[in-house]
């Protein structure tokens, strides 16, 4: 299906906001340690810096979603690319943890509205196959950053410094803003706007919030994506601090993870026209909890290098990607006429609670993998029984299948 010039601007443009949501949490990884040393502040502070990142980035969907659809969405884009860009000068300059956390959040509150506005320009500009095209290039780019986004982090890192990962940041975001300005037609049309009614908004929320199986399926989403998180947050400390690897040997490592995320993606999209989701689900659940239990059993038992904290994981992260896809479907499915709300609550609930996996494994110690473990292996049992107790009892195929 032909694409006009307008079209692929418009793709240009959401890979590019994409890109840089994911750059927010996975391009300055290998520099954690460093920063620590530098700016004289402990571990657990600096390990705070991705949390708290997505505490904003989650919140701030809330807002941006209905705003988008009152006022438009290249208003929103610009505003919440502005607040971005301030957030990056102010991580760049920060001189100690502190600063530095709160300028990480103030990038959190703006990304939000890259992400949110994502979603929303892919329903206004494109439909039928074309839309689903568009949305499998936008998700393969998504699975993808996280895996490069490490590897130039690290040579970042090694020749340029630290800082220089914000300079980076700030650059891209300021092409983005520079491009929504000056090219960016707007996608909303003047019939599909819905005025600002406040009551209205938190109505749409509490029937969202209180339905079990989008809340269900937004929690094994958030579950999956907080696996991620807690093992992003941890392991440059471990693989660096402890083992002793480079900031270029780790961006290295940490592809290796993201990868089994992408091939679980790659499994799904081949066998969902053979299986029922419910089954993929289900053996991404299972793959889960037996891949962390292996790493958890090492961790136990004393063994602490790099095969016992990298090849657990992978398998883990391949049931993650089993899972994710799936989850976004059947939380979405049955609120194509809110589908803006319904994504700002998607997302509020897989940053919150990957906020909160953060916040945990920040303050646990990171002399050796069984802390880490231990998490992971809480998120996938926590997954597991979500599933068989909410999802698997009330879920009804037939509605993703129409």
């Amino acid at each position: 299906m032909k694409l006009t010039a307008e079209k692929k601007k418009i793709i240009l443009f959401l890979v590019m906001m994409v890109t840089l949501g994911q750059l927010g949490v996975d391009l300055y990884l290998p520099s954690m340690p460093h920063i620590a040393a530098e700016l004289d502040s402990s571990i657990s502070l600096i390990k705070l810096t991705i949390p708290l990142y997505l505490l904003g980035f989650g919140i701030s969907q809330l807002f941006y979603g209905p705003i988008a659809d009152a006022l438009g969405r290249k208003p929103v884009l610009n505003i919440g690319l502005t607040i971005f860009l301030a957030g990056s000068l102010g991580c760049l300059f920060s001189s100690n943890g502190v600063m530095l956390i709160l300028f990480r959040i103030l990038q959190g509150l703006g990304i939000g509205a890259a992400i949110v506005n994502v979603r929303a320009i892919t329903r206004d500009a494109f439909h039928g196959k074309q839309m689903a095209k568009v949305s499998a290039w936008i998700v393969m780019v998504w699975a993808v950053t996280p895996i490069v986004a490490p590897v130039f982090g690290g040579y970042i890192q090694t020749y340029l410094g630290w800082r220089a990962n914000f300079v980076t940041m700030f650059l891209y975001a300021g092409a983005i803003w520079s491009l929504t300005l000056l090219s960016l037609p707007e996608t909303l049309d003047e019939e599909h706007i819905k005025p600002l009614h406040l009551f209205s908004i938190l109505r749409l929320y509490k029937l969202i919030f209180t339905d079990k199986v989008f809340l269900s399926f937004s929690l094994m989403s958030s579950f999956c994506y907080g696996y991620f998180v807690s093992y992003a947050t941890a392991s440059p400390f471990l693989f660096q601090t402890q083992l002793g690897l480079t900031p270029v040997q780790y961006g290295w490592v940490i592809l290796i993870i993201a990868c089994g995320t992408a091939i679980g993606s790659i499994i799904c999209s081949r066998i969902v026209a053979h299986l029922k989701i419910i089954q993929i689900i289900l053996g991404g659940s299972i793959l889960m909890v037996l891949a962390t239990a292996a790493m958890t059993f090492l961790a136990w038992i004393g063994i602490f290098n790099i095969p016992a904290l990298l090849i657990p994981p992978f398998f883990g992260s391949i049931g993650g990607g089993l899972i994710f896809p799936n989850c976004t479907t059947g939380a979405m499915t049955p609120y194509k006429s809110n589908a803006g709300v319904a994504g700002a609550s998607f997302g509020f609930v897989q940053m919150f609670n990957s906020f909160i996996f953060g916040l945990i494994i920040s303050r646990l110690p990171t002399k050796n993998a069984l802390p880490l473990s231990l998490e992971l292996l809480a998120i996938s049992f926590l997954l597991f029984i979500l599933f068989m107790v909410y999802v698997r009892p009330h879920f009804k195929e037939e509605i993703i299948s129409h």
